[in-house]
């Protein structure tokens, strides 16, 4: 109900008109139960980790980041079992793209160096073949452009390589986006929660 609470309050904000930057830390007051719910929780499973993607926005960045460190300590046990493990980088992933949408530098590029570290660990050649991207996307809160414009390139040629053209096409919009300036909101993958978002 607090998730529903809070997209109905950041809808109403975009239907104004109003900035979102702004009307995340009007409405993060919603979702109070649940951070105390996730800084309360010793083992955290797959419920914890959605949940954290959800709510990250509403969190100060030195809160994410730190809640980012617990969610990766705490879901290591559940990591193990076979199948689990893409649910840890849809997390890093949200959560670096708050990081980005708030133009924090300093904690995206630490969360792209722990993404990076797990992908190396493992080598986890699928999640490998969207680092250019991201990279590009800090290159990009350096203001450097360029360098931003030719790494998210990689990827896409990685993708169109391999014939992945709905992937392809998401990723270039996105690309688009950002160097745009114009990046609306974060990446969140649940499809329950999607169609509330």
């Amino acid at each position: 109900m607090q998730l529903i609470r809070f997209d109905l309050a950041m809808k109403e904000e975009i239907l104004k008109g109003n900035a979102l930057l702004e009307a995340y830390p009007k409405h993060r007051h919603y979702l109070n139960n649940a951070k105390y719910y996730l800084l309360n929780t010793e083992e955290w499973g797959i419920y914890e980790l959605k949940l954290f993607s959800r709510v990250a926005v509403s969190l100060e960045p030195s809160i994410t980041w730190h809640c980012l460190k617990l969610a990766l300590r705490k879901s290591e046990r559940y990591a193990s079992i076979p199948g689990n493990k893409l649910i840890i980088y849809e997390t890093l992933t949200t959560v670096f793209s708050i990081f980005c949408l708030f133009k924090e530098k300093r904690y995206a590029t630490k969360t792209l160096a722990v993404w990076k570290a797990q992908i190396y660990q493992e080598e986890n050649v699928e999640q490998a073949m969207f680092l250019p991207f991201y990279e590009g996307w800090i290159a990009w809160l350096k203001q450097e452009n360029e360098q931003a414009a030719a790494l998210m390139d990689r990827t896409l040629g990685y993708l169109e390589t391999l014939n992945l053209s709905k992937t392809a096409t998401e990723y270039s919009e996105l690309k688009r986006l950002i160097l745009a300036d114009n990046f609306p909101g974060i990446i969140f993958h649940d499809p329950l929660l999607e169609k509330l978002s």
